[in-house]
């Protein structure tokens, strides 16, 4: 009874000093335990702390607490509280037998024995990775090639030459082929003292990431991933505008604010994807029809038969297929051998799905003035003595 009556003493008066301070009561610590299938469970309270210490905590929400709801949450608290002090304690009075069996040899060798062997990772999986690394490189290089003040046609030349170096000497690494002879020396020798500074230092640069990426087990590939896709984790410490529960009451009435959006940043972005992507090719099939697609080799998706037509689009279809009302207009004659050649000539142009409105008009008019006057009156005697030479005949 007196264990009882002190602990009722112990726990009021912490009641007591929260209360008084104004702080807010703590979250409810669920203590979690493991079953035979590896499942997590709450413990039992009266598991963890007993019969008695249970009584005197209700009898301390009782006196202490007012309406119902509050009594219940003034006892999860306490038994929270306590759960939690009887975690620590038990933790710290076992951390050192813990440590002492775990030091022992013997218990080593059994845990290692029973310990599961690490299955080895496929060369084919190495091998995908490396290549992705290499790709992700290709682009870091490039990138701060860009960033040195080299053009995207210098800068995608550079990129591609020390990527392909740094693997070349890797690999020679890797197979032992690192002795070479005076000639292979000293044309390496050679390329090295053409580059400027700049250069050298991302030939450099390439070849520590690639040696890192391939002899690191993929660190430097992870390295490279990070810097191609940056991701920005949102603050849990600053409060969101949507939620409902930290609404920070700010704007009177949202519903009628409209939303305004600054198109500098997204053209920012979108300079800075093409900075980065251009002149490295597409990589897959689908990323060449777009690339076709946007440079118009292609014709886009649904096909229409009118695609970049220009200035044709807006000219009528009878303006293609009635070319012969300039020829009313003019003063050939309106019957006879020009008048016949005239009308197969309107004909063909008429049937022509390759030239233009414009272009079959002027066909027309340079026809009008070839046959002038003296053209026609050569034409007709030409005619006549034709048909003088098929009569005589």
């Amino acid at each position: 009874s007196g264990y009882y009556s002190m602990l009722s003493r112990t726990v009021g008066g912490l009641i007591r000093s929260g209360l008084s301070s104004g702080r807010r009561a703590v979250r409810p610590f669920s203590a979690q335990t493991g079953d035979d299938d590896g499942k997590k469970k709450d413990a039992n309270p009266k598991e963890v702390l007993g019969e008695e210490i249970l009584k005197a905590v209700d009898d301390v929400a009782n006196e202490f607490g007012g309406d119902k709801d509050t009594k219940k949450g003034l006892k999860s608290s306490l038994l929270s509280r306590l759960i939690s002090h009887e975690k620590e304690t038990f933790q710290s009075a076992t951390s050192d037998h813990t440590n002492e069996m775990l030091s022992d040899p013997a218990v080593l060798a059994v845990l290692k024995d029973a310990a599961v062997p690490t299955k080895p990772i496929p060369n084919a999986i190495h091998e995908r990775k490396a290549k992705r690394g290499l790709v992700l490189l290709r682009k870091e290089v490039f990138y701060q090639a860009v960033q040195s003040g080299y053009s995207a046609e210098d800068a995608r030349r550079i990129s591609t030459e020390a990527v392909e170096e740094a693997e070349r000497r890797v690999e020679e690494k890797r197979s032992g082929e690192m002795e070479k002879s005076e000639s292979g020396k000293r044309e390496e020798k050679e390329e090295s003292e053409k580059r400027d500074d700049k250069e050298q230092k991302l030939f450099h640069l390439a070849y520590d990431m690639a040696q890192k990426m391939l002899y690191g087990e993929g660190a430097a590939e992870g390295k490279l991933a990070a810097l191609a896709t940056k991701v920005i984790e949102p603050d849990a410490s600053s409060p969101p505008f949507l939620s409902s529960s930290t609404r920070l009451n700010i704007f009177s009435s949202p519903s009628t604010l409209e939303t305004r959006r600054i198109g500098f940043w997204e053209d920012w972005e979108e300079r800075a994807a093409k900075t980065w992507n251009q002149d490295l090719g597409p990589e897959n099939s689908f990323e060449e029809q777009i690339l076709w697609t946007k440079k118009g080799a292609q014709w886009p998706f649904p096909i229409n038969n009118e695609y970049l037509l220009g200035e044709e689009e807006k000219v009528a279809f009878y303006e293609h297929i009635f070319v012969d009302r300039r020829l009313a207009a003019s003063n050939l004659p309106k019957d006879g051998p020009i008048a016949h050649f005239m009308h197969l000539v309107a004909v063909g142009l008429s049937k022509n799905p390759h030239m233009t409105a414009g272009k079959k008009q002027r066909h027309i008019e340079w026809f009008i003035s070839f046959f002038n006057e003296e053209k026609q009156k050569l034409v007709h005697k030409l005619h006549e003595q034709e048909q003088a030479a098929a009569a005589a005949s």
